[in-house]
């Protein structure tokens, strides 16, 4: 049953709606479709769906629409629903979209058909339905609509810094692919751009539209989707480390780690490295680049299981809290590091002022092996 619109309105706003001159640009197509479907999760079911297809087949004159009207409500694919609504409201559809609705509709038609053969007895299989691809990337962009419908939580709670929001609980929920996370990595690594844009930018339109946020909000919203990006990247972890795999006799770890290339010893710094057989399900790491001048900080993805070893890279790290700084006067500064404790460390890292750069994991000649936890 849809929820009554007039109330929920006022905070979420009217229903979407595009022309000639509104049309989003290529990048940010994904990002307005999540929007857009999580508007008619919220306030539609099945029912409303199937209204929304009549509409759409009737608007363009499709043959068999008085047979489709004839299919229960329930069997209406609601994504594809969305997606026919927004064409009627003027989004201008791609060719892989239209080929999305015409599978639908062939589908409706075959269990049309199927429902006036056998009268009431239920239909457990349409013949036609679309493949595999096209279905899990419809489920991504449903899990987009909740991660979006978080963020509309967030943001009705106050935008505080402290909440109790886990977007990895979501995630964790859903059946989602690994490799369909980019599909929804994308929109948020934009909508975290503009956020940080709105910090320098002198863009009136820009400024205005997000005139009901202060300095401070929008700072907690940066932070928010940096928690979004964090745990989209840990999904894709953990789904990889669990991933069937034929059970095979434990690897030596000697073996595991004797093709990465690391330097045993830098004299002129007076340093040595630790042996990189403690990095298997090790923590956290730091590495110093003798060439580069570089300190390269590794920590452990939390559904990863620890840091380890494949060929000469570091793998099982988390892509958005590993990263590498520049020292500007290394022989000063390694010194003070090397007497650090374990807290300390963190924090004479997290000290250094210069800019973050994110790490690949591959390991070569030039570095050497720090610290390992």
């Amino acid at each position: 049953m849809a929820r009554g619109k007039t109330l929920d309105q006022k905070g979420i706003g009217a229903e979407p709606s595009w022309d000639e001159t509104s049309q989003p640009l290529d990048d940010d197509r994904s990002i307005v479709k999540i929007k857009t479907f999580n508007y008619y999760n919220y306030f539609n079911g099945y029912k409303e769906a199937k209204v929304m297809v009549c509409e759409y087949l009737t608007k363009n004159k499709n043959p068999n629409i008085n047979l489709i009207k004839k299919v229960h409500d329930h069997q209406f694919n609601k994504s594809v629903a969305w997606l026919m609504r927004m064409a009627s409201n003027g989004f201008v559809l791609l060719d892989d979209e239209i080929n999305i609705i015409d599978v639908e509709v062939d589908r409706l038609v075959v269990v049309a058909k199927e429902v006036k053969k056998t009268n009431d007895e239920k239909i457990e299989n349409s013949p036609k339905k679309p493949n595999v691809q096209e279905i899990m990337q419809m489920k991504a962009m449903i899990v987009g609509g909740d991660l979006e419908g978080l963020l509309d939580d967030y943001i009705s709670d106050g935008v505080q810094a402290k909440h109790k929001i886990k977007p990895i609980g979501t995630l964790m929920l859903s059946t989602m692919l690994p490799q369909h996370v980019s599909l929804l990595l994308d929109p948020w690594e934009k909508q975290k751009k503009e956020y940080e844009e709105l910090q320098t930018t002198e863009d009136k339109d820009l400024l205005e539209s997000y005139s009901n946020f202060g300095k401070l909000q929008i700072r907690n919203l940066i932070k928010f989707c940096e928690l979004v990006i964090h745990d989209l990247h840990s999904y894709v972890t953990y789904k990889k480390s669990t991933r069937a795999k034929p059970k095979r006799k434990a690897v030596p770890i000697a073996k595991l780690v004797g093709k990465l290339k690391y330097m045993k010893e830098f004299s002129e710094l007076g340093l040595k490295s630790l042996s990189p057989t403690k990095i298997p399900e090790s923590k956290e790491m730091f590495v110093y680049d003798t060439k580069k001048r570089k300190l390269h900080y590794y920590k452990a993805d939390e559904l990863s299981g620890g840091l380890t070893v494949k060929n000469s890279s570091i793998i099982g790290f988390s892509a958005s809290e590993s990263c590498i700084k520049t020292l500007r006067k290394p022989k000063e500064q390694l010194k003070e590091f090397m007497k650090s404790s374990k807290p300390n460390t963190r924090k004479f890292f997290k000290n250094i002022k210069a800019v973050e750069i994110k790490t690949s994991g591959r390991f070569n000649e030039n570095l050497i092996l720090l610290k390992i936890f």
